[in-house]
């Protein structure tokens, strides 16, 4: 019973652990933002919809990413 507890113990510290180094900062977040205005306005609209909604492209750091919708509204 100890051991099955240890184990237990073992993979919930090392799942925080992993989560914790994963989480990405707010300066990382506001120059993930710079990156895709500027990819926008290099690339246009059809370009930059595809690369910034690539779940595995440029604009996915950590936790973070970005996700285009629409060039007429904003969602949070």
């Amino acid at each position: 019973m100890k051991k099955v507890l240890m184990a237990v113990i073992i993979c919930l510290l090392t799942t925080a652990f992993v989560s914790a180094a994963e989480k990405g900062t707010a300066k990382e977040a506001q120059d993930l933002v710079a990156k895709a205005i500027a990819y926008y306005k290099d690339n246009g609209k059809d370009k930059a919809f595809a690369a910034i909604n690539d779940p595995k492209g440029q604009f996915v750091k950590k936790d973070l990413y970005i996700s285009l919708s629409s060039t007429s509204t904003v969602s949070c």
